[in-house]
């Protein structure tokens, strides 16, 4: 895949939708006593994995649109105590990016941000950092115990 071809955006915003439905709808199905236990000491729980992705998603759009990268996950963290509340905020991310896209050129996705990678290429990432946590968060759930809900309805 040419991360340059005009048509990224477009393409990266299609992926992008698709694969936040089925994270959001996967979340949803998660039962409240499967979101807090650990795995393994020292590891995250279903909930602190959200928060997590969340202050990544939140930092990495603040940083495109800033040339700041700074990422804190204290403001998730503090807040995994409601679950709703971290879904609302992974929705409110959403529509920031694509308000973000609405408004973006062809040149600010190829050009170099933070890093020495593209605009382009930190959203390739963001999208792959959530499909490897939703892959993570069942994991997480049956060696602490639960049966986790599919991923694929």
């Amino acid at each position: 895949m040419n991360l340059k071809e005009p048509d990224q955006p477009v393409l990266f915003l299609e992926r992008w939708r698709l694969v936040r439905k089925r994270t959001i709808g996967f979340l949803k199905e998660i039962p409240e006593r499967d979101r807090t236990g650990l795995a393994w000491e020292g590891g995250r729980s279903v909930v602190e994995t959200v928060a997590h992705l969340i202050a990544t998603q939140d930092a990495v759009l603040r940083g495109l649109s800033t040339d700041a990268f700074t990422f804190d996950e204290s403001e998730s963290m503090a807040a995994r105590e409601d679950w709703e509340g971290l879904l609302a905020k992974g929705r409110e991310l959403d529509r920031d990016l694509v308000e973000l896209l609405d408004s973006v050129s062809s040149e600010w996705w190829t050009s170099v941000s933070a890093h020495g990678l593209t605009r382009g290429e930190w959203l390739w990432q963001m999208l792959e950092h959530e499909i490897h946590h939703r892959a993570q968060i069942p994991v997480i759930i049956r060696i602490a115990g639960g049966v986790p809900p599919r991923i694929y309805p």
